[in-house]
């Protein structure tokens, strides 16, 4: 199975992350006939209202009915190279239309050998979920970090170089707070680096000169100017909770 370009390097084989065998150790629970019943009539019933909501239902008969924490339901793209969350509930939700690569996920394992698996920490195998899970983990911290540079800085050139820059660079949140920082200061940079050996071709950031050891003390004024600006508006934020 070949792993995309972008995803992390595998760190186990796909085997050490299938658990399905842990299913016939375990020890039934004892049927709930009632709780059944009452959702097999909520689904007819929300298929006679709604019928197109019909996924986002039986994601949520699935959360209620095996106590998850999450579930949804992905489908495979016209072009069958990927899957989409087309519903999602529980803790998950928020990723509601995400994407899984078909040839390197769970849903393109179970596609692939036509039976169902139970997975155990997938992210050891599938590295793309630890990518994802810190895409979301610095979506807002690298935006407001982005924002704090543009206001103790060059705010028109953070901005431009933020709307314009950022989703070049490989890694959109690391673009973001590159370009506005570049931008703030007034530097360039990016252009072609030699690194293991290689050329690797990165795309230019920011405006004016190109970097140099003398603005290593601009960057620096930068994020003590962004730090004062927290601490101030956590200060404010602090007193006008106690006075009100």
């Amino acid at each position: 199975m070949e792993q995309p370009a972008g995803c992390a390097p595998q760190s186990v084989d796909l085997e050490a992350v299938i658990a399905t065998a842990e299913l016939g150790r375990r020890a039934p629970r004892p049927p709930d006939h009632e709780a059944e019943n009452r959702i097999l009539v909520s689904l007819a019933q929300d298929m006679a209202r709604s019928p197109s909501a019909i996924l986002h239902s039986l994601a949520q008969a699935a959360l209620t009915a095996c106590r998850a924490g999450s579930a949804g339901i992905s489908l495979i793209e016209e072009d069958g190279g990927i899957f989409r969350w087309q519903a999602l509930v529980g803790e998950l939700a928020p990723h509601l239309g995400g994407t899984t690569p078909r040839s390197f996920s769970p849903c393109g394992t179970v596609v692939e050998r036509n039976s169902i698996h139970l997975f155990s920490r997938p992210e050891r195998h599938f590295g793309y979920f630890a990518d994802r899970f810190f895409f979301w983990l610095d979506w807002l911290p690298s935006r407001l970090t982005a924002a704090s540079f543009a206001i103790v800085g060059n705010f028109e050139d953070a901005v431009y170089c933020w709307r314009t820059q950022a989703l070049s660079w490989a890694m959109h949140t690391h673009g973001i707070i590159l370009a506005t920082g570049a931008g703030a200061i007034g530097v360039r940079l990016g252009d072609t680096l030699h690194q293991y050996g290689t050329l690797q071709f990165r795309p230019e950031m920011g405006t004016g000169d190109e970097a140099d050891v003398d603005y290593m003390q601009s960057a620096v004024g930068l994020i003590w100017r962004a730090l004062v600006l927290w601490v101030f508006l956590l200060l404010l934020v602090s007193v006008a909770y106690s006075l009100g």
